[in-house]
């Protein structure tokens, strides 16, 4: 995402439509076009993450949508389910991702994640003036985990 911000602040200084296409080409990716199909961001976008690791969604079962997560990467060490996975020989770099609370390095949400991404919606943002407080509840049903 920080990517897409810096192509839309090279946009602010010399305009190209090449700029804005890359940053929405990210925000895309983020929400499911990708090779997982899978949002990145906790509570929207196509197959968002269902158990990312947080320590609010851990001790209490809260779901908190909005948390964009780190996503696939293809570095070994540290987080032992990630190391594991890819240490199997059979995971692209591309869909090393992990959908599993104790994974911090593909599932773990951070500020600086999210707010490269509130950056970008807010800048392809558009003001409707018609829409009501209803129209923008979440329809959604949040997963939760059992605490034992």
């Amino acid at each position: 995402m920080t990517m897409g911000d810096m192509l839309l602040m090279a946009n602010e200084i010399s305009p190209k439509d090449a700029y804005v296409e890359g940053a929405l080409d990210q925000i895309h990716y983020m929400f499911g076009r990708n090779s997982l199909d899978k949002s990145f961001m906790t509570g929207l976008g196509a197959n968002p993450p269902a158990h990312p690791h947080n320590r609010i969604h851990e001790s209490t079962g809260a779901y908190v949508p909005g948390l964009l997560v780190g996503g696939p990467n293809f570095v070994s060490g540290g987080d032992p389910d990630q190391t594991k996975y890819l240490e199997s020989g059979k995971v692209p770099p591309a869909k090393a991702y992990l959908d599993v609370l104790a994974s911090w390095s593909t599932n773990e949400y951070a500020i600086d994640y999210c707010s490269a991404a509130s950056y970008a919606l807010a800048w392809f943002s558009k003001v409707d003036k018609n829409l009501t407080a209803d129209q923008l509840k979440s329809n959604r049903i949040f997963p939760s985990i059992t605490i034992k």
